[in-house]
């Protein structure tokens, strides 16, 4: 049971890398053209995109903590694991206030 939860967790941290990876790639895309093009694409709707490709990477990373702490329930890696949730919230908390003064609906 152990090598299999350990390599699910394996596995969700490559998916969480292919997220960030895709999403760099995605960002690149968006500001060529937006950098290239006479129309001049909203720059804003690419970071929207790109910030919300980070957060999911975030939540796949928090699946797997869970799971390394469900295998291996320390008080370490307890607190590890509540560190990084209360990490991700405070991210969260500060992209969404960011973008959202940025298009002005706040």
């Amino acid at each position: 049971m152990d090598a299999v939860v350990t390599f699910l967790i394996l596995v969700i941290k490559i998916i969480s890398m292919l997220i960030i990876g895709w999403a760099a790639l995605v960002l690149g895309y968006g500001f060529l053209k937006h950098q290239l093009t006479s129309h001049r694409s909203s720059l804003q709707e690419v970071r929207t995109h790109y910030v919300q490709a980070l957060l999911l990477a975030l939540e796949v990373l928090v699946a797997g903590g869970v799971l390394l702490t469900i295998l291996h329930p320390s008080l370490n890696d307890i607190g590890k694991l509540a560190a990084i949730i209360v990490l991700r919230i405070v991210i969260k908390k500060s992209l969404n206030r960011s973008l959202q003064y940025k298009t002005g609906s706040f």
